[in-house]
Parts: C-alpha cells; structure tokens; sequence
C-alpha cells in the first residue's frame, strides 16, 4: 500500500470541480506528499467504486462530497451508504447551500457527523486543506515512520529490476560490455566480503555473455542494491537519460535509502518534547538513550528530528514522482528480448 492521500471527489459540476481541484493542489503541493485524485460524478459508477472499497481493501483517505449529485442522488445518500457499509474515511460535505442547512439534512438522513465536515463553496478551499493536512498528519505516527520508508522505496526498487530487465537488451554491444565490465568489478568485490556464500557466482560469470536477467535473480549478498542501482543508472546515461539530472542517483541512496536502513529492525522511539526519533539496535543503547529535558541537548547520533523527518518525506516522495514516470514508461514500452 503507498503512503499516498488517495481523494475520491465526487461532484456534477465538472467546471466548478476542476477549477477547485487546481487551487487545491497548488496549496498541498508545498507539502511535498503524493496524492491522487478521482474525480465522479456517475451514480452507477459511485455506487460500484463504493462497494469495492467497503468489500475490498482501503483505496480512499478522504471523500469529498457535494450534497446536489443528480435528481436520483443526493450527497447525504451517499453519506449513508458509505458509514451503512463500514468506510472510515473522512468525509467533507459540502454544497452552494448554507452550512447549517446541511448539518439540518445529515443529521436527519445519517443521525451522526463522526468523521464529517461541513463546508460551503465559499470556505470549501480552507476545509479541504485542513482535512488533507489531518490525514498526512499520520506520516508523523510513530507507528507509520519505518513503513513509509520501506513502502516507497521498496516500489522504486522495483521500478529499477524493471528498467533494467527491460532496456538492458536495446544498449549497443560496447554500451553493454561497460555495464558488464561493471557488474564483475562489482561482484567480484563482493565475493571478496563473503566468499563462502558464492554457489551461484562461477557458472554465471564464466560466461563472456554474461546474462543480466540471471543476475538480478541473485541474491543481495552477492549483487548488492548498490550495485543494481549504479547499472540502472549507467543505462539511463547510455541512453541520454536525464530525469534524474537534479535527483542523482547517489544521493538517493545516501538520503533515503540509507535512512531506510537506520530505521529497519530498530527500536523506535519518540523524545519526551516529540522533536526526534530515537533509535536502539539493543537494549543496552535504549536504556542509556536517555532523553534530556530539552531538546537542544540531545547528543546522541541515533536519533531523526522533526525537521529532518519532514525532509526526508519530502524528498523522498520527490524522488517517488521521477520513479512513477518511469513505471508508466515500463508500462507503456515493448517488452524487447532480454540478454
């Protein structure tokens, strides 16, 4: 599951719609989270996206709702289906009419407002960002920080295997050959570190055609995500590749990736003024990890603060972006022969 705000907006005013949707985006983006919006104004299709989510898993953080739907659907209908089939999500509520006119009509139709907000045209804009910025509130959980390190990355990891598998064939022989080069350095540097775990490593690299497919498929100890990394980003230079001109590569690994594994398979903690997260590997470092009464006063390395916490989120969804153009590139290219 990504760490995205997934929005369901559900309205018959196509025009007014599209024109709130782009002052509404303008305003989260200085948040630098990902988001995604689907926009409805179909009874049919409302009704079957509705039921998927209340028999399947969770798609929707947020349900934008206006009260005028069509002559057959009415927004506090919807409302009704919606808490009738169990979906949590928060919900604004909202329409041309004056807010208490609305309270008037839910608490009649649903009999409750948890989970509800009410909004007019007129102060829509303020409700809406207030109710996104409750829900990436949850980016600051302590119990969210190591998944959305591994959830974002993880989805990357696989956006390079791919790239890779897929792009490696279309290279010229001398290109290749490079990469190759490359890959037995680098492997054989490894089998260096940890000899005794090689079984697989003589028989594919006494081959001079050396196949990349069947090295990817080797396990981490003997080709790194380092390594993985580093080819995809020799095919990207082979092929004049410069989406990653401002983002590099190398930075991703020492700004994110690295985090990733600071966090991993740790004790996780909050300070006592909720301005870092500490981390133990061992209960001997988490008793002496003591927490100072002010925060200023923290001097130990295994701790993330607010600040940087809020950095990394940011530029890691940043990088998110440049990976899910490439995935929609995958999706769309040929698959061409592998070798």
């Amino acid at each position: 599951m990504r760490y995205d705000v997934n929005i369901l907006w559900i309205d018959d005013s196509p025009n007014w719609q599209k024109e709130q949707q782009s002052l509404f985006e303008l305003v989260i983006e200085e948040y630098g989270l990902l988001y995604h919006i689907e926009y409805t104004s179909e009874g049919d299709s409302i009704i079957h996206t509705l039921s998927n989510e209340s028999a399947g898993f969770k798609l929707f953080d947020l349900i934008f709702v206006d009260y005028n739907i069509s002559s057959s659907l009415l927004g506090n209908h919807i409302i009704d289906m919606l808490r009738n089939n169990d979906i949590d999500a928060d919900i604004l509520f909202y329409s041309a009419q004056p807010t208490n006119d609305l309270k008037k009509i839910l608490f009649e139709s649903n009999g409750s407002f948890e989970g509800i907000y009410i909004a007019n045209r007129d102060n829509f804009q303020d409700k809406a960002v207030a109710l996104y910025k409750k829900n990436t509130r949850n980016l600051l959980s302590l119990s969210n920080i190591r998944g959305f390190l591994a959830d974002k990355t993880s989805e990357n990891d696989y956006v390079v295997n791919s790239y890779i598998l897929r792009y490696f064939g279309t290279l010229s022989d001398e290109a290749k050959n490079r990469i190759r080069d490359y890959i037995k350095s680098s492997v054989e540097d490894e089998k260096v570190k940890q000899d005794s775990k090689r079984i697989a490593y003589n028989k594919i690299m006494e081959n001079p055609e050396m196949s990349v497919k069947k090295l990817l498929d080797l396990p981490a100890y003997i080709i790194t995500l380092e390594t993985k990394y580093k080819i995809f980003e020799m095919i990207l230079n082979e092929q004049g590749n410069c989406l990653f001109h401002d983002h590099s590569i190398s930075d991703y690994l020492e700004k994110i990736v690295k985090k990733r594994n600071t966090v991993a398979h740790k004790k996780l903690d909050i300070c006592k003024q909720h301005q870092f997260i500490k981390h133990s590997d061992n209960i001997t470092q988490y008793e002496s990890n003591i927490c100072p009464n002010d925060c200023s006063q923290h001097t130990d390395d295994r701790k993330i603060s607010l600040t940087n916490w809020l950095e990394i989120v940011k530029l890691t969804n940043e990088y998110s972006k440049l990976f899910d153009q490439l995935s929609s590139e995958l999706s769309n290219s040929k698959l061409l022969p592998m070798s």
